[in-house]
């Protein structure tokens, strides 16, 4: 048998393997919300399916059914000015198949302006590395704590 007949059927098998976990997986969470995308991937190589729920809050149901621990990146959007954005991902290995759940938001610009002013103020509020730092109350010594 020819080394890519041999990788024609690793990608059949693997194509199989992908398309029964994500039946199984669909199957069982039909009480979640929707997804704008399922995306299989199958390779001689690679076992993957791809699930995009509609946006970060949808993202942690489906995150935490599956047992997905998530990242969460927020930050500028470099293509909408004065915009933000928020991603959510995580994946993990059902059946030898790996389970990635990924969503976007766009911040508007009302609401990235205010996370931004929220930020600003924090930085304020924090001492800068090396400070000196000034308790609000008077400090207890350690005999006065005993008393």
């Amino acid at each position: 048998m020819s080394d890519h007949l041999t990788a024609v059927m690793a990608m059949e098998a693997a194509a199989q393997r992908v398309a029964a976990v994500t039946r199984r997986l669909l199957a069982a969470t039909g009480d979640l919300p929707g997804l704008l995308a399922v995306r299989p991937r199958a390779t001689h190589a690679e076992c993957r399916v791809e699930l995009q729920p509609d946006g970060p809050a949808s993202a942690r149901l489906w995150a935490r059914r599956l047992g997905v621990t998530l990242t969460r990146e927020i930050g500028p959007d470099p293509y909408a000015a004065g915009c933000g954005k928020e991603r959510v991902y995580g994946e993990t290995v059902l059946d030898g198949v790996t389970v990635y759940v990924g969503a976007l938001r766009i911040i508007e610009r009302t609401e990235w302006a205010a996370l931004q002013r929220d930020d600003e103020a924090k930085e304020k509020d924090t001492p800068a590395a090396g400070a000196a730092f000034t308790p609000l109350s008077p400090a207890v010594t350690d005999a006065e704590a005993d008393a």
